[in-house]
């Protein structure tokens, strides 16, 4: 599909919840901030990721004749407004420029805006510099990832999208993302996801500029599935980060303004389908 992180048939979606008192089923572990395991000195940067996401307009490949398949095809999803330039900029936050490379992606959709235009010439490029070229026939999704020198990002990121084989070729883009290493000046958030490189030690956060509030902020380790509540020291956020065998993603957040609350439940009943006496009621709805 054109954008695998927005739905197909919305912009947007529900959320359901399952539960169980079963010791089998997900958990989120509470441990202790050890400290005194931590190293002295800390971690310079975490990763961190900005993205812009595109929905204003709605992709799907036309056939020659004004044709369309009623099928979700390669191309299909929630897109951005077809043209055959444009550019995403980016201002990264506490860019740490002498950390290890940054990630950028992005996908774009491209169409045959007309019987005539079959043929494409598309490039990406990172300020100024063409980053790939793709020339090909008939409709196509193109996903690029690139790793970028972070030492050339600077405080202003422009990535620039242009169709080049003529006044018809024109893209979509469905998202832009940038990874890239931050320092841990978190400018003032009361939430926020970053991530840290798999560890065979102990590492130790110390955060700043961090909008705490009255209470010691929750960090979640999401691939772990640990929870640590922090140490605050003066205006410093204090971590001691346990080993892990893979890069983990983290949120850090203050449990009172930090927090969506979610005022009301209402309770689904899921029907099953697979029983003999639904098998009437499921032709039907087909």
């Amino acid at each position: 599909m054109a954008d695998p992180e927005s739905s197909l048939f919305s912009d947007s979606s529900a959320y359901f919840l399952t539960w169980s008192d079963l010791p089998s089923t997900a958990r989120i572990d509470n441990i202790s901030n050890d400290l005194n395991s931590a190293p002295s000195t800390p971690e310079p940067y975490c990763f961190y990721t900005i993205a812009e996401i595109k929905n204003e307009a709605f992709s799907k490949k036309k056939f020659p004749g004004t044709v369309y398949h009623s099928e979700f095809g390669m191309s299909e999803g929630f897109v951005g407004i077809g043209t055959t330039n444009q550019t995403v900029t980016f201002t990264p936050e506490a860019l740490f420029s002498s950390g290890s490379n940054s990630q950028l992606s992005t996908r774009t959709a491209v169409l045959n805006h007309s019987d005539q235009n079959l043929n494409h010439d598309q490039t990406i490029s990172l300020n100024g510099n063409v980053l790939a070229q793709d020339e090909f026939s008939n409709a196509k999704v193109l996903q690029h990832d690139f790793d970028i020198a972070t030492s050339t990002l600077g405080t202003s990121v422009a990535v620039d999208f242009a169709g080049l084989f003529n006044g018809n070729d024109r893209q979509q883009v469905a998202f832009v993302k940038l990874t890239y290493p931050r320092s841990f000046d978190f400018g003032g958030k009361n939430f926020i996801e970053f991530s840290m490189l798999a560890s065979s030690s102990v590492q130790y956060l110390s955060i700043s500029n961090f909008d705490m509030g009255n209470m010691n902020p929750v960090l979640y380790d999401l691939t772990n599935q640990i929870r640590i509540e922090t140490t605050v020291s003066g205006s410093q956020v204090e971590i001691a980060l346990p080993p892990s065998t893979t890069e983990r993603k983290l949120v850090l957040v203050n449990t009172s303004s930090g927090i969506k609350t979610i005022n009301s439940l209402n309770e689904i009943s899921f029907v099953d389908y697979t029983q003999q006496d639904q098998l009437g009621r499921r032709i039907r709805q087909l």
